[in-house]
């Protein structure tokens, strides 16, 4: 019985240190340098590409349902900003192959510009473990805002407004 109680305190003690460990990028995290492609014309971005103004790092997936939703917000969003995103760069990317983000875009006709994550080395370096999320730097490629799940259209409105990231 004793042992039993041990091996269940250890296995107790065990899985809650894990769960304390920090997995992922948090708020306040510098970027690690990485290159993402702009679809179609696989031009190379790279984080560095992005300072000087606030970034919305989006990632998700082609068969993702929540991030297509996300995707049309984020269409509108800019389409009714077009003022806001002067100071602001939206790089969404979906963690899929070339071919499967040729056929989400034509089904769907975003004019949005969409990146790559070619075979999710990004999302692999990075820890996600989930999508959609979200990640708002500010002009050093600092993350001042993390948002697990989809973020939309009101909701990055009240992010990119809060005073914490002016």
């Amino acid at each position: 019985m004793k042992k039993i109680f041990v091996t269940l305190l250890m296995l107790i003690i065990g899985c809650l240190s894990y769960s304390s460990q920090k997995v992922g990028l948090e708020i306040g995290d510098v970027l690690k340098p990485f290159e993402i492609y702009s679809y179609p014309d696989g031009k190379v971005f790279r984080n560095e590409d992005f300072k000087g103004k606030i970034t919305i790092l989006n990632f998700g997936t082609t068969w993702c349902p929540v991030c297509l939703e996300e995707k049309k917000d984020q269409e509108r969003f800019v389409k009714e900003n077009q003022e806001l995103m002067k100071e602001v760069n939206l790089v969404p990317v979906l963690m899929d192959s070339k071919e499967d983000i040729k056929k989400y875009i034509d089904k769907h006709g975003f004019s949005l510009k969409i990146y790559e994550d070619r075979n999710s080395k990004i999302g692999n370096a990075f820890l996600i473990r989930a999508v959609p999320i979200t990640f708002i730097l500010n002009e050093n490629g600092v993350i001042i805002y993390k948002e697990i799940g989809a973020i939309d259209y009101e909701s990055l409105k009240e992010a990119l407004e809060r005073k914490e990231l002016e």
